[in-house]
């Protein structure tokens, strides 16, 4: 499908995860998938940043190609949709309705196409009736949603993320070190694994094997 997807759940639970697999069981899985934390955009670079320059549109400016050029033909990942800016959501509702994009400075539009996945934190209906966030947007994101479950809700994932992780840093785990993981209830979710399972395996030392002595929460 090319249509919208719209990810929530708690921080840390998985969603960038989520958003890089439907990406590559896509239609454009051969093409670029670009993700961004959009809180991590300072607002008065947020429009030049997803949305492009062009020379000389304010001082020191250069052309550069926004996110949404960039990301054309392949699929982007908006990541705490929650945090941008009234402006930015206003632009970004006109550049889903039309598929047109108007670098900074520029008299011109582009055509742009893209499959766009969102994600938030937060209750983005909450925030819409506090004021927070546009309806209209909302709307436009919300076409195909998933929630992703808090890792507490479904500990019968943690041995097939712990495998998978543990594979790219070269070491292996035993299974009391793995029964000892679904013990615990993981209030930075998926993160919170990741960090413990960096820490075990530091504490492993040249050892191959994880063993639950150096499981520390």
């Amino acid at each position: 499908s090319k249509l919208p997807v719209l990810l929530s759940g708690e921080t840390g639970a998985g969603k960038g995860l989520a958003a890089n697999l439907i990406h590559r069981l896509s239609h454009v899985k051969d093409k670029k998938f670009m993700p961004i934390n959009v809180s991590c955009i300072p607002e008065s670079l947020a429009e030049s940043f997803l949305f492009g320059t062009e020379e000389g549109s304010f001082t020191g400016a250069v052309k550069k190609e926004g996110a949404f050029f960039e990301a054309s033909g392949g699929t982007i990942f908006l990541d705490e949709m929650e945090t941008l800016s009234p402006d930015i959501q206003a632009k970004l509702l006109h550049v889903l309705e039309s598929g047109l994009i108007r670098p900074v400075g520029s008299t011109k539009s582009k055509q742009v196409e893209f499959r766009l996945i969102a994600a938030a934190n937060e209750d983005l209906q909450k925030l819409i009736n506090e004021k927070k966030f546009r309806q209209d947007l909302y709307y436009r994101l919300n076409v195909l949603h998933h929630e992703i479950p808090p890792l507490r809700n479904r500990k019968e994932d943690i041995k097939y993320l712990v495998y998978a992780y543990l594979s790219k840093i070269n070491k292996n785990i035993d299974d009391e070190a793995i029964a000892k993981l679904r013990l615990y209830n993981w209030p930075g979710n998926i993160r919170e694994l990741y960090n413990c399972l960096n820490r075990a395996g530091m504490l492993a030392g040249q050892e191959q094997r994880i063993e639950a002595q150096h499981i520390q929460f």
